[in-house]
């Protein structure tokens, strides 16, 4: 877990703005601290979420630029240690205000969601991509190719064969990748979305995600059929045929097109007898 430096992450009274943050969130979540803390009386919703808007803002104003992401990992982390979910889910509802009041930037919170995610915390893996799919929408295409490159490389990590109990999460990080490499999302030219899934998983992959990324290749089957030969979609191998050039019927990976070049995997067909009819 990343750590705010303590000679950058204090200010000139000396104080911890990230040590007053754990604290504030510690008094969130144990109700009865709270109780203390607010006039012997329990706090409404909208009491808890500005005072924990305000204390987020003021951790945010006392750090340098560098730091923030550090500030945003050790948030991340705190509620890692938070197994009460609608804890959990507080907390991270705030994020998305803060985008919106233009205190947090977008891909920088995108960024720092990806680079701790843990597949182990169920809580906090679920969230964060949540969260993550909520923010990434604001984010220019340039920046969604860093964020989904980062995705990316968090989901090769994952084991091919991945327990029952992990289901949950498994759904999460499909549809979180399904939504960044859809056509109808409009994050991202979806060339560019294709490249990076073939940098990226070099080897195996969990058939689930496999099937995401095949259905992304698949995709560029009607363009590729506008500018190719009409009706090569249709052709099958022929059985028998072991050419590694004889297919015609399958995409380039490199061009996302049918190859323009080949000999065909049966003899010429000469002129039709019309005599043995």
């Amino acid at each position: 877990m990343a750590a705010v430096p303590s000679a950058t992450a204090q200010n000139v009274q000396g104080e911890d703005p990230l040590g007053k943050l754990k604290s504030h969130m510690t008094d969130v979540m144990s109700p009865h601290q709270f109780l203390i803390f607010s006039g012997n009386r329990f706090p409404s919703m909208e009491e808890r979420v500005s005072s924990s808007l305000a204390e987020i803002e003021l951790a945010l104003q006392k750090l340098p630029p560098d730091n923030i992401e550090a500030l945003l990992s050790a948030y991340i982390g705190h509620l890692s240690t938070c197994k009460n979910h609608m804890q959990v889910v507080f907390f991270f509802s705030l994020l998305p205000k803060l985008v919106e009041k233009q205190t947090l930037n977008a891909k920088l919170l995108c960024s720092s969601l990806i680079s701790n995610l843990d597949f182990e915390q169920e809580l906090v893996w679920c969230e964060s991509l949540e969260t993550l799919k909520s923010q990434i929408a604001v984010v220019d295409y340039k920046g969604c190719r860093d964020l989904l490159r980062s995705y990316l490389h968090k989901i090769a990590a994952l084991p091919l064969h991945i327990p029952e109990c992990y289901t949950r999460r498994v759904y999460k990080t499909v549809k979180v990748l399904k939504f960044i490499l859809g056509r109808d999302s409009c994050l991202l030219p979806t060339y560019m979305a294709q490249t990076e899934s073939a940098l990226s998983f070099g080897g195996s992959v969990h058939w689930i995600i496999n099937d995401v990324l095949s259905d992304l290749q698949r995709s560029f089957r009607p363009l590729a059929c506008a500018v190719s030969l009409p009706g090569r979609q249709y052709l099958m191998p022929v059985i028998g045929t072991s050419s590694s050039h004889n297919f015609l019927w399958k995409l380039d990976s490199n061009t996302f097109g049918f190859p323009s070049k080949g000999a065909l995997p049966f003899d010429k067909v000469g002129p039709l007898n019309v005599s043995c009819l």
